[in-house]
């Protein structure tokens, strides 16, 4: 089966005369219903029947026509695709957490790439923003980490509205610099590192990883990826962070900065990637889209 013999028994059922079609199709009768006949042995069914005011599709044939304008249409769809993406204007606002800063240049180069004409607003905020923000509006797509504490399910997404897709599973690491007292450690436990001095990114987040380490000081606060980086790796304190944390990050890479597993608490901050976006509407077509390119570059670091 050949694209245009579908092209073919479209014009046949429009004119209902292979005589009237080959003339739109610029080809002989002769060639058009030896292309028919093909067709018709091929897939081993009758598509027209003779009458006596012409030709008239059959119910098999009918059922042909319509996957034939659907195959058609796709075709149509492929070929158009690079064009289309260069046509998408408007803006779609991405909201994620700080546990996905290694995704942020490449996401929005990616779009910038892909749709031209069209806006990425990509703001980092804390977990709780993520869902608030996508509930009331103000946000298409959110990303962030599932299901650090028990409150975390899916029914609070579903709740709320959400549509959502999950990837790969991540654990709470302690990060130290190398001068620290756990820097050469295989693993720590609650209970040895919980007087150390804390840095966090957030007082929502520490809240939510203080629950379980009880740690006797309140940390200092560093919304800035990079600024709590440096301290850690100068010996300031140490950090629990998501194992994402140390993805094409130079102070991990060379060595300044070293991630310890944390051991001896059952399912302590174990959490998964989570995709979100709105379940109550239908979604754009730059939507869709731009979640293809973020579901694509989330699974490409998970394989890594």
């Amino acid at each position: 089966m050949r694209l245009e013999q579908l092209y073919q028994i479209i014009e046949i059922d429009k004119y209902q005369s292979i005589s009237k079609a080959a003339r739109a199709l610029f080809m002989a009768q002769s060639t058009l219903s030896g292309s028919l006949n093909s067709l018709e042995e091929e897939i081993g069914v009758r598509l027209f029947e003779r009458n006596s005011g012409g030709l008239e599709t059959t119910p098999e044939g009918q059922d042909i026509w319509l996957l034939a304008h659907q195959v058609l249409e796709n075709c149509d769809m492929i070929l158009s695709y690079g064009k289309q993406n260069q046509q998408l204007r408007g803006v779609v606002k991405l909201y994620i957490t700080q546990a996905y800063g290694y995704l942020f240049s490449d996401l929005m180069m990616e779009f910038k790439k892909t749709f031209p004409q069209a806006t990425l607003l990509m703001e980092v905020v804390s977990q709780n923003n993520v869902v608030e923000a996508l509930e009331e509006g103000k946000a298409n797509i959110g990303l962030t980490m599932w299901g650090f504490t028990d409150d975390q399910t899916e029914d609070v997404l579903k709740k709320a509205g959400l549509q959502f897709e999950t990837f790969k599973s991540h654990n709470l690491m302690l990060f130290v610099s190398q001068d620290n007292q756990f820097a050469d450690n295989d693993a720590v436990t609650l209970p040895e590192v919980n007087e150390e001095k804390f840095i966090s990114y957030s007082s929502s987040y520490w809240a939510t990883i203080n629950r379980q380490l009880h740690s006797k000081t309140d940390p200092l606060v560093m919304t800035d990826r990079e600024a709590l980086k440096r301290l850690v790796s100068s010996g300031q304190g140490v950090a629990v962070l998501p194992d994402t944390f140390a993805i094409h990050d130079l102070y991990c890479e060379q060595g300044m900065i070293k991630m310890i597993p944390i051991k001896g608490t059952e399912n302590y901050g174990t959490a998964v990637d989570c995709l979100l976006y709105p379940g109550k509407r239908r979604l754009t077509l730059l939507e869709q889209k731009t979640l293809d390119i973020v579901r694509r570059i989330l699974t490409e670091f998970v394989l890594d």
